[in-house]
């Protein structure tokens, strides 16, 4: 997918000049940024401030809290990476009787980023297509324990709980089930990964989207994005960033090395490629 060429590299610097240059000097050179952001700023992708010469996550690795609460969390890292990978590749229509029947286009990169995942983790899990019902997975999700959880699919944010979801076979997977299956977990979830468009998108009446209200509902930090993503790009970079968790980076520096690959690739070097992807959560351990 080409990205149309405008000066984002102005709109860039503008906000760095606003929102970092005034701080720059009480900072560290390098290290962990973890912002704590009002609803006038939590869709702003931080990770491409461009203070003139570089990102702001060539210097750092940047996540976010929605509250104070996150901050102090404080949990043991897992022995062993395991996934449990749930995801849609093909063409779905889904009737309910609350909604219009929509039809949702295929994804077919899912396989790809499934088999990206695989060459770096040693247990995964995979619910694929109609494997990947409601049922399905939340029998999953109750009965092994998965300290990271993958989710590869179509999404929707809406101020509405009834229009917020996530697409399962066939089905959606409502806002309110996910939190409440969050919720009723024995072990909580280490890391929630949402590989679908704008799942960290969301307004002033619910911050942070759908990766706020999994963060409120107990998962321990959560990778979302804030935009239409694309396929391919997504792909490489998922596949990067469990590489980098499986050689023991922390989650917010596996996602900065995974994103450092894609600006200095030829073909995925545009913000647009990889900085709508963010942490929510604990995301230093």
């Amino acid at each position: 997918m080409k990205v149309q060429s405008y000066d984002y590299i102005t709109y860039a610097h503008n906000l760095y000049n606003l929102l970092i240059a005034p701080i720059r000097q009480d900072l560290p050179k390098s290290g962990n940024l973890v912002f704590i952001l009002d609803s006038y700023f939590q869709n702003i992708p931080f990770d491409m401030l461009y203070d003139g010469n570089k990102y702001l996550t060539e210097s750092y690795a940047i996540s976010n809290a929605s509250s104070l609460q996150q901050l102090q969390a404080q949990f043991q890292k897992q022995k062993q990476v395991k996934v449990l990978f749930a995801g849609i590749s093909e063409a779905v229509t889904v009737s309910e009787k609350t909604l219009v029947t929509e039809s949702f286009q295929p994804l077919p990169q899912v396989n790809q980023e499934v088999k990206n995942i695989k060459q770096s983790i040693n247990y995964v899990s995979v619910l694929l297509n109609d494997e990947f019902t409601n049922h399905n997975f939340q029998k999953k999700f109750e009965t092994d324990s998965f300290p990271i959880v993958h989710l590869s699919t179509h999404a929707q944010f809406s101020s509405d709980p009834d229009n917020t979801f996530l697409l399962t076979w066939k089905q959606l997977l409502k806002v309110q089930q996910l939190k409440s299956l969050l919720k009723n977990k024995q072990s909580p979830i280490d890391l929630l990964v949402l590989s679908a468009c704008e799942t960290a998108k969301g307004d002033r009446r619910s911050a942070l989207g759908i990766a706020g209200i999994a963060a409120q509902a107990g998962a321990r930090s959560t990778l979302a994005t804030l935009w239409l993503v694309d396929d391919e790009s997504t792909a490489q970079l998922i596949g990067e960033f469990y590489k980098n968790l499986k050689n023991g980076l922390t989650k917010a520096e596996a996602l900065r090395q995974a994103q450092l690959s894609l600006i200095s690739s030829n073909n995925y070097s545009h913000p647009y490629y990889w900085a709508g992807f963010i942490l929510v959560g604990s995301s230093w351990l």
